[in-house]
């Protein structure tokens, strides 16, 4: 349902709906015609004109929020920003004619009538500062990116255009950042430098750099990994259960989290009663002791847990 907003100084102070007869219209059929619209009269004339002053005259066809409103209030516009229709500074000083300064839309200047006088203006607006336009051509950066004249690839809010030059290591034209966010490059280690630019380190001869193999020491060009613990399967002591620490107390080539007899080497995993409880271990297990040292403590219980709690 199409409702009319007012602001004072940014500040919203009234909302009102459009009616007819009585009820609230749903919907508001669009101006589609060339008429003339009237700024600061209304019929019938020549009584019913302001006696007041305008300055920066704006005209959206999109719906402004206060934050909108706010934001821009006490700042200069550039003419290019999505949606303005019509931005009429009045800073011409003379004559009948106000330059429409909003470009895209087709809106003509405006006519100044009924004898309009000239005034100096006190309104507080301001240009943009100088220190956000990087290329200096007097737009803002934030409206450089926002009206397309600017690219900003990595959404850093800096025009590529004023990117340190140094920033593309394969000298293809496109910023490191940016070759990574659209993808034409790969930074398998997040380090924001395209893989092609890194030195060329692969141990274990498997086509995958030493910086992003997950088992840099072992052939794995599939890189299969099962768990997602940071260890590929082929160098993996634990393949199938989360295991960052790749602790394997007794040497056996499996690790404490996986391995039914963490404290005896065991490396067939024998467990003839299916238990849980490698025959390695023999009956100490059921005792509590966990590991097989001979000693039933806080390690064991340890143990127990995370066994419990193994998928």
């Amino acid at each position: 349902m199409p409702v009319a907003r007012a602001f004072l100084n940014g500040i919203q102070t009234s909302e009102t709906s459009f009616l007819q007869n009585g009820q609230p219209i749903p919907s508001l059929p669009l101006c589609t015609n060339n008429a003339t619209v009237l700024i600061g009269g209304l019929p019938p004339f020549p009584n019913n004109y302001l006696d007041g002053k305008i300055e920066e005259l704006r005209i959206w066809n999109i719906a402004r929020s206060q934050s909108d409103i706010q934001s821009t209030m006490n700042r200069r516009l550039t003419g290019l920003e999505p949606g303005l229709v019509a931005y009429y500074r009045f800073d011409e000083g003379s004559g009948t004619t106000a330059t429409n300064l909003a470009t895209g839309y087709g809106v003509g200047n405006g006519t100044l009538v009924n004898g309009t006088a000239w005034a100096s203006s006190t309104a507080p607006i301001f240009a943009p500062n100088p220190t956000n336009d990087c290329n200096a051509n007097g737009i803002p950066d934030d409206c450089d990116i926002e009206s397309g004249i600017s690219q900003d690839c990595n959404s850093n809010g800096i025009p590529d255009s004023c990117e340190p030059s140094g920033n593309d290591c394969n000298n293809n034209g496109v910023l490191d950042s940016c070759d990574i966010a659209s993808g034409s490059s790969s930074d398998c280690n997040q380090d924001q430098i395209p893989d092609e630019c890194q030195p060329v380190l692969d141990a274990d001869g498997d086509g995958i750099q030493d910086g992003c193999d997950n088992c840099p020491s072992v052939v794995n060009p599939d890189q299969a990994n099962n768990d997602n613990d940071a260890f590929g399967n082929a160098c993996d002591n634990c393949p199938n259960t989360f295991n960052l620490t790749q602790i394997d107390s007794d040497g056996d080539g499996l690790g404490d989290l996986c391995d039914n007899c963490p404290g005896v080497v065991n490396p067939g995993q024998e467990d003839c009663d299916n238990d849980g409880y490698g025959d390695a271990c023999g009956c100490s297990a059921e005792r509590g002791d966990m590991n097989g040292d001979g000693l039933v403590n806080a390690l064991d219980t340890q143990l127990f847990v995370e066994r419990l709690l193994r998928p």
